[in-house]
């Protein structure tokens, strides 16, 4: 049970830095103990960033004339960063 938790909460670092820029993020290291003062496992992951990548403003075309296209550009996401 111990290792899928710590992996799952290795997935929710690296989407958590890709949502900020870091796309490539990665988990290095983990490491983990059982704290017997605290009665609980204690997990220390190791993180490697890399960097920090910035879009600016993000702009669409859509020279589809079909049913449905009109409305594409509100639905997709358009915030630069």
């Amino acid at each position: 049970m111990i290792p899928i938790a710590c992996r799952r909460t290795a997935s929710s670092f690296a989407a958590s830095t890709l949502k900020n820029g870091y796309a490539d993020a990665r988990v290095t290291a983990a490491a983990g103990s059982y704290d017997l003062a605290q009665k609980g496992f204690v997990v220390t992951f190791t993180v490697d960033e890399g960097d920090r990548y910035r879009f600016g403003t993000v702009r669409y075309r859509f020279p589809c004339r079909c049913a449905g296209c009109g409305d594409l550009p509100r639905r997709a996401p358009d915030r630069g960063g």
